[in-house]
């Protein structure tokens, strides 16, 4: 009997050690507090949602959603409105250009801190020989920059899609979730270490961060999955403000007053900073096979000099004399004729604007139009010159098994018109890939 008796104390104390043990991972008062707060957040929630009926989803899931779909925008004029992260280059018979941005810095990405409003970027880019994009031995031009681009968005739903005691259902669940994950980690040790890499000790606040972002993250999923196709419209503008302080260009040219230049040309370099600014807006149209309507206006300053978008080289030949009657060509490129004289710098605007039209054109294959036309001035004699460029192309944007933009190919015409200078108009096919390769 007395045997029995300290088996049982034993058992009782085993059990009752493991009872302590399962509460070590963070005491009940700490669970209550949590659920205080997640009760907080489904009382805040409603509130909003109830107060804003145009509203079809929360605040945090709107947040979050213009993030996602800023990021995916893969279309724009690379020089001036496009946005994320991205390499592309343009190819004609008069240029190579290659635009490069490789650093960009989101403000206020947390959808929990704020809403998504800026971004901060570094740009690079450059014209370099027509012969291949990436001859750097014949470099034009090369430029570094920084632009802020300011976001701002507004989404609409289908009629009658919006049902606000659906919403607080899904906000119940979401708190219900919510804080049987917390329960659950309570007492539970791998339900714990689901959490550990997001709550270290049993510090209150960073429990409490914790279970706001599950919260959140989950609400998040539940109403994504739901209203995914109860967009009748989304809407995307922003403007952008490019600022390019690092700008040089470089070209050989002959004098024709002068003839030494003819054996040794003339090398020159000039300083050719500029300042853009942009709007540009983005209209999906989600029930109508992600069509899509962007367009774009713009306006800057640049310094310029007299040989400035203009593109009217001609064929420089280097000759070295074998014997009396023979000569060799010791060098061959494509060069500019001008006087040193004649050779003047000022600062002069541009402005332009651009439309694309995509749309699914059969199964998954999208097609689209871009139509681009820009005022650029010039540095001549006769003030008020500027070149009027006219581009249509053909637009072909690739996607992935998810439909994530890949790469964009686009095949274009573009024609030049000069006035109150002496060039010739000109005409002139290219072609433009676009590769979006990080997300913001």
């Amino acid at each position: 009997m007395k045997k029995n008796v300290i088996i049982i104390g034993l058992m009782a104390l085993l059990t009752g050690g493991h009872l302590h043990a399962q509460h070590l991972y963070f005491q009940k008062d700490k669970l209550n507090e949590i659920d205080i707060k997640l009760k907080e957040y489904v009382l805040i929630t409603n509130k909003i949602y109830d107060e804003h009926p145009s509203y079809l989803v929360s605040t945090y899931t709107f947040r979050s959603l213009i993030q996602k779909d800023f990021s995916k925008i893969t279309i724009g004029e690379n020089s001036f409105s496009k946005v994320g992260r991205f390499a592309a280059a343009s190819v004609n018979a008069d240029e190579s250009k290659f635009y490069f941005t490789p650093f960009t810095f989101v403000q206020t990405k947390d959808p929990l801190k704020g809403p998504f409003r800026k971004i901060h970027a570094i740009d690079l880019s450059g014209d370099v020989s027509s012969e291949g994009v990436f001859n750097f031995k014949e470099w034009k031009s090369l430029k570094a920059g920084y632009s802020l681009t300011f976001i701002l968005g507004g989404y609409t739903p289908k009629r009658d899609e919006r049902d606000t005691g659906f919403h607080r259902k899904i906000v119940q669940e979401t708190y219900d979730v919510t804080y049987a994950k917390y329960k659950k980690a309570q007492t539970s040790l791998s339900s714990y270490l689901s959490i550990a890499d997001k709550v270290q000790s049993n510090d209150i606040d960073k429990l409490k961060k914790a279970a706001k972002e599950d919260f959140f993250k989950t609400l998040e999923e539940y109403e994504l999955n739901y209203y995914d196709d109860k967009w009748k419209s989304k809407r995307i503008s922003w403007v952008k403000f490019n600022i390019t302080p690092i700008s040089w260009d470089n070209f050989s040219f002959i004098d024709p007053t002068d003839a030494a230049t003819f054996s040794k040309l003339e090398q020159k370099k000039a300083y050719t900073g500029s300042a853009k600014a942009s709007f540009n807006q983005l209209h999906t149209f989600p029930n109508k096979k992600n069509m899509q309507i962007y367009f774009a206006g713009y306006i800057g300053l640049s310094r310029k000099h007299s040989l400035s978008e203009i593109s009217t080289p001609i064929q420089y030949y280097n000759l070295k004399r074998l014997t009396d009657s023979t000569v060799t060509v010791v060098e061959d490129k494509q060069v500019y004729s001008l006087k040193q004289q004649d050779f003047k710098f000022g600062i002069r605007p541009d402005l332009g604007a651009q439309f694309i039209f995509i749309f699914n054109a059969f199964d998954d294959f999208n097609l689209g139009f871009d139509l681009a036309s820009s005022f650029n001035g010039l540095v001549s004699s006769d003030g008020g010159a500027y070149v009027n460029k006219s581009t249509l192309g053909i637009l072909f944007p690739f996607t992935d098994k998810d439909g994530e933009s890949t790469v964009n190919l686009e095949i274009f015409y573009q024609r030049k018109t000069f006035s109150k200078i002496e060039l010739e108009n000109n005409g002139l096919w290219g072609v433009k890939f676009g590769l979006p390769f990080s997300k913001l």
